[in-house]
């Protein structure tokens, strides 16, 4: 077993600061010592809409050149919403997440979707 930083951690939320962009987190996980990192996919880390296939390749170069795996993807969604169109929303918003590892080329764990209950 591994212990990864969890990228939620530096979104800038919880603490006084700005966030940490990806690629500087990649490297601020090596500094801090940690054997591989968990991506979110919200902003300002990895949102399907923000990363390109280009920064997915860097992003693959960047922890390559590191030797920190891409441990998981966390695609967070709420399937729970009694709203049919907001399902599909997010099932679609997942679907992105899901084919990156193909990207990066490497194996990547994706955590299974949370079904919250309201």
């Amino acid at each position: 077993m591994k212990i990864g930083l969890y990228s939620i951690t530096y979104r800038g939320v919880w603490y006084r600061g700005d966030a940490v962009d990806v690629f500087s987190l990649v490297r601020l996980a090596k500094e801090q010592g940690w054997e591989g990192l968990e991506l979110d996919t919200e902003r300002p880390h990895a949102a399907p809409m923000d990363l390109s296939c280009d920064d997915r390749k860097r992003l693959r170069d960047v922890t390559g050149e590191l030797g920190l795996p891409l441990c998981a993807i966390s695609p967070n969604c709420d399937l729970s919403s009694p709203v049919p169109v907001q399902r599909e929303s997010m099932i679609c918003y997942t679907n992105h997440p899901v084919r990156w590892p193909r990207h990066v080329r490497r194996y990547v764990w994706i955590p299974p979707i949370r079904i919250l209950e309201r």
